[in-house]
């Protein structure tokens, strides 16, 4: 197995998707592009998220967006959103290009939720209900949201996944989105 892989079709890739525990995937243009599988968790420090915030997300130019998860060995049967990160163009279809492709590997894993901690206080606690997410650790002072599935996964969003509402699940290879320099 390769340290480093990329998977561009969901469907084709399940295998590969279900046998590895950390990933980015990859989102422009309003359409899922890629998922590239790491051979170790997304670690985050202040440093980068300040750089990611002055070069990324102010200075890259494009519609971009990146969602780094992990599957944790003490607890397998869960996905850790770790961290989302976008550049300034960034369009709302793209960031829900990128969630749509989660929920489709929390599908493909068959895990039984999703775990993050959201930081950014312009995410509102509405728009995370209306996702599907829910208050997790509410006695905490931080910003605790799970996505429960249990078996019962929601049906998948081809259209945030493919260009057209193509009904596989295709990255947009068609697309001239499909080279976005940022993403490959």
């Amino acid at each position: 197995m390769p340290l480093f892989e990329t998977v561009f079709d969901l469907h084709h890739g399940a295998n590969v998707l279900r046998g590895r525990r950390h990933g980015v995937i990859c989102a422009s243009d309003g359409c899922f592009q890629a998922v590239r599988l790491r051979p170790w968790p997304k670690l985050i420090s202040l440093s980068e998220v300040w750089w990611q915030d002055w070069f990324l997300h102010r200075g890259a130019p494009g519609d971009c967006c990146y969602l780094y998860y992990t599957q944790p060995r003490r607890f397998p049967n869960f996905l850790a959103l770790k961290y989302l990160v976008s550049t300034h163009g960034a369009t709302f279809r793209t960031v829900r290009s990128t969630l749509a492709a989660l929920d489709a590997i929390a599908r493909i894993k068959q895990t039984d939720a999703i775990v993050c901690e959201v930081w950014n206080r312009r995410i509102s606690d509405r728009t995370l209900r209306r996702w599907g997410w829910e208050r997790h650790l509410p006695g905490s002072r931080r910003r605790h949201w799970i996505k429960r599935f249990y078996g019962q996964y929601a049906p998948v969003d081809a259209t945030a996944l493919a260009a057209g509402g193509n009904d596989r699940l295709l990255s947009c290879a068609e697309s001239p989105s499909a080279q976005h320099p940022a993403c490959l």
